[in-house]
């Protein structure tokens, strides 16, 4: 089966789950969860409510989830829930429409699989936002029916089922979630709590979002339009499945208190000095009335209350000379009566420091040995790691008791609050390290200090690591930890970031894969171990004018250079790729996929890829050689592409927009032709950006003078292509498919962490062909196959030995991308 292969089941999923009044965080909620993708599988796509699990803070909360859940999975088998007739009431009010609309249709043999009942199975095996197993919703997602049953209710209102993709629902459920966040954000925090626990007004602000959604112009609205599906049906439907699943609301309380947690921070605002620190809460970037709150510190030298006089929440340093603490936040308002009130809003991310300055005043911009900041020691780091270890000592108690499924499950829960906790506590602010003179700001870092909190961060985290080994009772693999450092916003236009070589040894030797700063939203992530000296990075704003002088295309973000020098010595290139991450100035303007990191050089632009993170508002993107850049939306078009562009037009817009391929002349991009091995190589080295001019190889076949030799070696380099035999690269050589799958699946192992596949024959087993498959190439096959990169042709077929085309090869890049 070709292409679109799951798009519009979850495309269900997620607007139906938006239906319920349970909208999908726009802050890289989707992007976490794996929805970027065309494609579903268990590894991909653990469900909305998962993703929002460490907002759900305790065991009631949770649990109201879980049973609301599991009631509504049983619905299309509940005979209770049919009248006489056989029909459903609780989505009559949709199905009269779907029904009056097939009555009407002439061939009504194209809608077999457009029955009432296998509406309800779709409901039913999907749980709306309730789905947190990632195997039972990839089984509703591969169930047959299922998928029939979407792909006719998208043809019967007038879609287009080779177009319609998960973005296209992303696309519809942000535009939802931001119609109700607009509502949210014109009420008071009463109104606010309200929203959790009042029925009628969520179903006001719910029945408002999907008119506004619905009559604006995206693909999913068209559907619904053309199906004559009103605002009224689909709000109706909506509330009477809450109301079976769960009829209490308790799981909707719960959900909804945690979209408020989720988008709820504590802002450090003016006045605070390094003993003394004010602070602003506020929840949908609008301050709240802190004093309806009750606040706590978790270290009793530490006090933490609402200031009447200044309207803020203040942290006091009340004895010793230093304090780490973490804060909390319960809500108490006592002119309302809510069930909300005692319920905690906020929990501090990460420990704040406070300490008296050794000089006894607020000047000094370095704490004490054992502070935060960039010139602490590692006490700030251990709050979070702290946390996961107790968290993991409640699980192994679990585990005991758990059956095997519950096991791996409660194992996957290990995993994850360790990587949660390995990120947090790798963040240290050093605002106060950065001085600014001259016009020109420098992070100035006490290097001993420094390196002793990376060393604390790394026993800690090996510590966390072994623990979590423990309970699993196996190594369980944890991304290793990034070291980041926030300079916060900087009013000069330049800024110097030195890292002495002791500290980058330092954490090249704790195992820190990458040290990451963000100085005023620009991110630059430099790996420790690709650096052997006193390294200095720069940062300087350019004017836009350097940008528009060079290109006609629409500019997304400032124009910014970046330099680097090693022991006193400029570095113009380098082996390691260095990542930058370019803020976007207005997003929703912008197609997002079409937006790339471009390099201004000699009056043009070279495109050096990226993707649009949604979560940071950046463009992120690797490269090998600093210079100016700038990020531009980059809209290609080819003329002969119109027989491709049902399954292929779009990624390869995608993939030219950011420089991966070319076309073969001007506008033609010859979407039917082979692909050379050579050319698949140069296109998986520009799609991880990984470029290394330095690389070599040793194929008889390839010379230096060959335009293709710096492509093949950096692809030898990270492991992604071999010869055809020995000494033989074979470059022009036409790549077939199976050979596309495998150097795809090594791509994916070697940056996206993906793991090779336990059962290679299993995850094979619906191509008929199988055996055709050379058994050097089957488990590469098979890892693409269960990642979604390659699937297969007309007949159940996967053709290894066939020759992969143009358009194919964009079309596995663009999921590589998506991944």
């Amino acid at each position: 089966m070709k292409k679109k292969v799951f798009a519009t089941t979850v495309a269900a999923s997620l607007v139906l789950g938006s239906f319920a009044g349970l909208p999908l965080s726009s802050n890289g909620l989707l992007e976490k969860a794996g929805i970027s993708v065309a494609y579903a599988s268990a590894d991909t796509i653990p469900g909305q409510v998962q993703v929002i699990e460490n907002y759900l803070w305790d065991d009631a909360e949770k649990q109201s989830v879980i049973n609301a859940r599991t009631k509504l999975s049983g619905l299309y088998q509940d005979a209770s829930e049919t009248d006489g007739s056989g029909h459903y009431p609780r989505i009559s009010e949709v199905w009269q429409v779907i029904q009056a609309k097939l009555d009407n249709t002439p061939d009504k043999t194209n809608f077999a699989s457009l029955t009432e009942s296998n509406l309800v199975k779709l409901l039913s095996d999907l749980g709306l936002f309730l789905t947190t197993n990632p195997q039972k919703l990839t089984d509703s997602l591969n169930d047959p029916t299922n998928r029939e049953t979407l792909r006719e209710l998208v043809a019967l209102g007038g879609g287009d089922t080779t177009q319609f993709e998960v973005q296209t629902a992303v696309d519809f459920s942000k535009a939802l979630e931001s119609q109700l966040k607009t509502q949210l954000k014109d009420i008071d925090l009463t109104g606010m709590l309200s929203f959790t626990t009042d029925n009628e007004q969520l179903k006001t602000m719910v029945k408002n979002a999907i008119k506004n959604t619905i009559d604006n112009d995206n693909k999913l609205g068209l559907v619904f339009r053309n199906l004559n599906i009103s605002k009224d049906a689909l709000t109706a439907v909506a509330q009477k499945l809450l109301d079976y699943a769960d009829p209490k609301h308790e799981a909707v309380k719960s959900i909804g208190l945690a979209m408020l947690r989720s988008e709820t921070v504590l802002v450090e605002t003016t006045g605070s000095t390094t003993n003394t620190k004010n602070y602003q809460l506020k929840t949908f970037d609008k301050v709240m009335p802190a004093g309806f709150f009750s606040w706590t510190s978790s270290n009793p030298n530490v006090s933490v209350a609402y200031n009447s006089n200044s309207g803020y929440v203040v942290a006091s340093l009340i004895s010793g000379n230093t304090a780490v603490t973490t804060f909390e936040g319960a809500i108490n308002v006592p002119t309302i009566t809510t069930s909300m009130n005692g319920k905690k809003l906020y929990k501090s991310p990460q420990a704040v420091t406070l300490y008296i300055p050794s000089n006894g005043g607020s000047s000094d911009p370095t704490p004490p040995s054992g502070g935060g900041g960039g010139g602490g020691g590692g006490a700030v780091t251990s709050s979070p790691l702290d946390t996961a270890q107790k968290d993991l000592s409640d699980i192994k108690g679990q585990i005991e008791k758990a059956s095997n499924v519950d096991k791996a499950k409660l194992i996957e829960q290990a995993a994850a609050k360790v990587a949660d906790a390995l990120a947090k506590a790798s963040v240290i602010d050093v605002k106060s390290n950065v001085v600014v003179a001259n016009g020109k700001a420098e992070l100035k870092l006490d290097t001993t200090a420094m390196i002793n909190q990376i060393k604390d961060l790394a026993a800690k985290a090996q510590s966390l690591i072994d623990g979590l080994k423990a309970v699993a009772g196996k190594d369980v693999p944890v991304v290793k930890p990034v070291l980041k450092l926030n300079l916060g916003d900087i009013s000069v236009k330049a800024v110097d970031i030195p890292l002495s070589a002791s500290i980058l040894k330092a954490a090249a030797d704790s195992g820190l894969s990458q040290i990451a700063l963000n100085v005023g939203g620009v991110g630059i992530a430099i790996s420790p171990s690709a650096f052997n000296g006193d390294t200095k990075l720069s940062v300087s704003k350019q004017e836009s004018t350097v940008a528009t002088s060079a290109t006609q295309l629409p500019i997304a973000s400032e124009v910014y250079e970046f330099n680097m020098t090693v022991n006193g010595q400029q570095v113009s290139s380098f082996s390691t790729p260095v990542q930058l991450s370019l803020p976007v100035s207005n997003p929703a303007q912008f197609d997002k996929e079409l937006l790339t990191l471009a390099k201004i050089e000699n009056g043009g632009l070279i495109f050096y890829g990226g993707e649009y993170n949604a979560a940071t508002g950046q463009v992120e993107g690797n490269r090998t050689g600093f210079s100016s850049y700038t990020v531009v939306e980059n809209k290609v078009e080819f003329d002969d592409t119109a027989s491709v562009k049902a399954w292929a037009g779009r990624q390869i817009q995608v993939a030219a927009a950011k420089g991966i391929l070319e076309g073969r002349e001007a506008k033609l991009f010859v979407p039917n032709e082979s692909v050379t091995r050579a050319e698949f190589a140069k296109m998986l080295v520009n799609t991880f950006g990984i470029l290394d001019a330095q690389a070599v190889e040793n194929f008889g076949d390839v010379s230096d003078a060959d335009w293709f030799k710096p492509y093949v070696a950096t692809a030898v380099k990270y492991g992604l292509v071999n010869g055809r035999s020995e000494g033989v690269f074979d470059p022009n050589g036409k790549i077939t498919r199976a050979e596309m799958a495998t150097m795809a699946a090594r791509a994916l192992s070697a940056f996206k962490d993906a793991k090779p596949v336990a059962d290679v024959n299993g995850s094979l087993k619906d191509f008929k062909d199988v055996a055709a498959i050379n058994d050097t190439l089957k488990s590469g096959v098979a890892l693409s196959a269960a990642q979604g990169i390659v699937v297969g042709e007309e007949g159940g077929q996967f053709n290894p030995d066939s020759n992969s085309t143009r358009a194919q090869a964009a079309v596995v890049i663009y999921r590589l991308l998506n991944k």
